[in-house]
């Protein structure tokens, strides 16, 4: 699809309404992440017990899970 000129164009069309589209996902995304990251952090401080033993029974299942993978 050459222009005019013959020379072919740069930019497809809706390219930029993509751009921005993709643009705004991330910044969402973003913003969701570190609002969760945040939750997490303030949940940790107040329930520093409970936090410690949701890690490490989290940590428990994904060694298993690996370790079982391997067999």
């Amino acid at each position: 699809m050459q222009t005019e000129s013959g020379a072919y164009p740069t930019t497809v069309p809706g390219a930029d309404t993509i751009k921005d589209f993709a643009d705004q996902v991330r910044q969402q995304l973003n913003d969701g992440i570190e609002q969760m990251s945040e939750t997490l952090a303030e949940y940790a401080r107040t329930q520093p017990t409970t936090a410690l033993l949701v890690a490490a029974g989290v940590g428990f299942l994904l060694g298993t899970m690996l370790a079982m993978g391997r067999r």
